[in-house]
Order: C-alpha cells, then sequence, then structure tokens
C-alpha cells in the first residue's frame, strides 16, 4: 500500500511539473 501511495503522489507531481513547462 505505502508504495501505491508513493507511485500515486509521484505521477501527479510529475503530472503537474509536466503542465507548468507546457503553460510556460
Amino acid at each position: 500500500v505505502g508504495t501505491a501511495v508513493v507511485t500515486r503522489a509521484d505521477g501527479r507531481i510529475a503530472l503537474g511539473r509536466l503542465g507548468a513547462l507546457c503553460e510556460q
């Protein structure tokens, strides 16, 4: 369960970074 939560958190952070880069 711990790993699943971490992967989800990393995925959201990665998507957020990609979105920020696209906006720039």
